[in-house]
């Protein structure tokens, strides 16, 4: 490995520091048979519940059973799924004679959920997701069956000042308890600050606890966040100067469950050239691997490993992308001019899958060629390669997300959900 130059400010060092409208079809059925909600093996754990870190990049709200997969875009109006094996895809609402999403704001519609930020969890056997109680006027904890059926109102969220602000962007399942983060503008002696704040939230009572805060005039990057064993990574980042030089600072922190504390785990700074954005995957916690989201232009995409308190550069790529993790695989992905490139690596650096993807189907969804295809996530999942495109057009923005085999035919795309919001 080609060692990266950085300069560490604060190595490994666990000191515990305690810190203070809708496309769809109209004649959607809910799913046939009830898809299972089967752990999977990474759910199996001593402990409770662990998050599912594969569908946790990003803002697209993704989850999956044995049966189904289940789809609610950020800040979305529906939930949607798609049934394995059958193909049927639509409105997960089991009411007869629903037009679901035929119109805007159908709030008669079981699969109606006006939600904020990306809230979509599967446990205890039920789909949970965070939405508006217009009765309430508060942000709630909502949870249904896998077929639709008994959707429930479950807790009132205590977001105190938070609620004027707008409500958390994430609220991600880990052992018993959703974890999120916030950022907002605040003003101090005259000074415009950003709050950056990582939440918890009890699903029981909906109570909110400030795992961490920062107030800051520096420009941190929105936090990421990763779940692993009784530890809840989140990492900050930020650009900033000094004796007139500019440089990158990645700062990663870890809370941890049982004792309640923060651990700093590393920080350090980089020539900007690293990138900004980053998703990172721990392996161990000893091993995570680092890439970042955007890069500059004449830049390569690369993959990073901090182990041992330096980060190191693991692996090169040849196509310059936005870049993602998933469990032993690193990708980088662009789309440009109607075409869509992937490069697949494992975490040894092994070239998995390169080549371009179909995108007829997404093509074929525009209301003009001229609508601009982009994408918000890029997911892989075993052989399964799911893309959350966005095509936003003058009137209105589609959310499609679109599955590959990657070790089968990637030219067959198949179509998991679509929503459509007005402009």
């Amino acid at each position: 490995m080609k060692r990266f130059v950085l300069t560490v400010l604060l190595s490994i060092a666990f000191c515990f520091a305690a810190c203070t409208h809708g496309t769809g079809e109209a004649t959607a059925v809910p799913l046939k048979t009830a898809p299972s909600a089967t752990q999977t093996a990474a759910e199996k754990v001593v402990q409770g519940w662990d998050f599912d870190n594969r569908f946790g990049m990003r803002y697209d709200g993704l989850a999956e059973t044995e049966d189904a997969y289940y789809y609610l875009a950020y800040s979305g109006s529906y939930l949607y799924y798609f049934d394995k094996s059958t193909g049927d895809r639509g409105v997960l609402c089991s009411k007869p004679e629903c037009l679901h999403d035929a119109y805007e704001d159908n709030e008669e519609c079981g699969g109606y959920a006006l939600t904020m930020g990306k809230s979509l969890n599967i446990w205890g056997g039920r789909l949970h997701f965070i939405a508006y109680s217009k009765a309430d006027r508060k942000y709630a904890l909502y949870s249904v069956n896998p077929d639709g059926t008994d959707r429930k109102l479950g807790t009132l969220l205590a977001l105190d000042e938070m609620e004027a602000y707008g409500a958390p962007e994430r609220f991600d399942y880990h052992r018993g308890m959703l974890y999120g983060w916030n950022q907002i503008e605040k003003v101090r002696a005259g000074e415009l600050l950003v709050q950056t704040s990582i939440l918890s939230f009890d699903p029981s009572n909906g109570q909110m606890n400030r795992i961490y805060e920062i107030e800051s005039s520096e420009n941190y990057a929105v936090p990421i966040m990763f779940y692993y064993q009784q530890y809840v990574y989140f990492l900050l980042e930020k650009t900033a100067e000094e004796d007139g030089e500019l440089f990158r600072t990645i700062e990663l922190r870890r809370w941890n469950i049982d004792t309640a504390t923060v651990e700093e785990v590393f920080t350090g700074k980089a020539d900007p050239g690293i990138g900004s954005r980053f998703s990172f995957w721990v392996e161990s916690e000893d091993r995570i691997y680092l890439m970042p989201r955007s890069v500059r232009e004449g830049t390569k995409q690369m993959l990073y490993l901090l182990s041992g308190g330096e980060l190191s550069e693991l692996c090169e790529f040849g196509l310059r992308g936005s870049g993602y993790l998933s469990d032993n695989a690193a990708l980088t992905f662009w789309t440009e001019d109607g075409e869509a490139q992937i490069e697949i690596r494992s975490f040894e650096g092994e070239l998995v899958f390169e080549g371009s993807l179909d995108l007829k189907l997404v093509k074929d969804l525009r209301s003009n060629e001229s609508d601009r295809i982009g994408f918000s996530s890029v997911i892989l999942n075993g052989s399964d390669l799911i893309v959350c495109f966005n095509i936003s057009g003058n009137e209105k923005t589609v959310f499609c997300p679109v599955k590959y085999d990657i070790q089968g035919s990637q030219e067959e795309a198949i179509l998991l959900a679509e929503y459509a919001q007005s402009k």
